[in-house]
Parts: C-alpha cells; sequence; structure tokens
C-alpha cells in the first residue's frame, strides 16, 4: 500500500474481508492508510450483503451459514468475539432453544464445528432470535428472522467430524 500511495494518485481498494468496510478502514488506519489517497474501501463480506440486501430480502428467504452467519449478525449490529475454547474439528450437540423457531423446539443435533469465534452477547436486534444453542458452551448456534426471512447456522456444512480431527 506505501508504494501505491506513493504515485500520489487517489485509488479504490477491494478486499476479501468479510466485515463492512468501516470496520476495515478503521483497521487500516491504524496500519498508515492515507484517507485522503484511498477513495472508496470494498469489500467482498458487504459487497454479497448489500446485494443481497437490495435484491432478496423479503422476498427469498436468506441462510448465512459458518461465516455467513457472522456476517449477517456483524451488519445487525453484533459483535464477533474470540471463544475461549476453539472448536476446530469439533463435533458437539446443539439444542433448539426457541419455541418460535423453524425447527422443533428442544430438538437436538449433532453438528461440525471449526470455530474460534462466537457471537457477543447479550445480542438484540428487531426481528432476530437467537433459536439454538450448544449444549456444552451454551453459544449461540442459530438464528432466526420470520418476518424478513433470514436465517443463519454456525457450523460447518461440508466437512465430516472424526474423532481425529476434519476430513
Amino acid at each position: 500500500m506505501n508504494q501505491i500511495e506513493k504515485l500520489n494518485k487517489k485509488y479504490v481498494l477491494l478486499t476479501n474481508a468479510p466485515r463492512p468496510n468501516k470496520t476495515v478502514i478503521e483497521f487500516l488506519k491504524r496500519m498508515g492508510l492515507d484517507e485522503n489517497k484511498c477513495s472508496k474501501v470494498y469489500t467482498s463480506g458487504e459487497s454479497a450483503l448489500k446485494y443481497l440486501e437490495n435484491n432478496y430480502k423479503g422476498k427469498k428467504r436468506i441462510v448465512g451459514i459458518c461465516l455467513g452467519f457472522q456476517q449477517i449478525l456483524y451488519c445487525e449490529g453484533a459483535k464477533i468475539i474470540q471463544q475461549k475454547q476453539i472448536y476446530h474439528g469439533f463435533q458437539s450437540e446443539i439444542k433448539v432453544i426457541s419455541r418460535n423457531s423453524i425447527f422443533p423446539h428442544n430438538d437436538k443435533y449433532k453438528v461440525g464445528r471449526y470455530h474460534s469465534l462466537k457471537l457477543k452477547e447479550p445480542f438484540y436486534s428487531q426481528n432476530f432470535d437467537i433459536t439454538m444453542r450448544c449444549a456444552i458452551s451454551g453459544t449461540a448456534m442459530s438464528f432466526e428472522n420470520n418476518i424478513d426471512k433470514i436465517y443463519g447456522l454456525s457450523l460447518i456444512h461440508i466437512s465430516e467430524p472424526t474423532r481425529l480431527g476434519m476430513i
């Protein structure tokens, strides 16, 4: 970035960061970003969520899995923080805690996890309910917004947990 800024030309920065650009800009400023030279910062996470909001929110169901779970909550004002216990290649049981869930109340599921982050609670956002929690840690594992048809699951959907780790 320093070499690009030495050209004394304005530029647009595109990054694959999953977070909204405001937090990425703050991070880059701490690293020495010259705001006078950077016209705009676009992040993949923010771009994807804006596209979904503009084209699908309220029209089609939106489901965020794993990082998508975090992105949606982050854009709703949530803080995503480091977990005390890291769950990499871990299988845990999650339980449906909400009677308003699309899943049957009190049902339990075994899911694969590869998490070092979690939702900081308490978390409040209009129409969003935490609907499942980890049976061991109590960590929020799903949310549902049945008004806007937005759902999130904090699990790994393409890996198979084994006693030896993920495959």
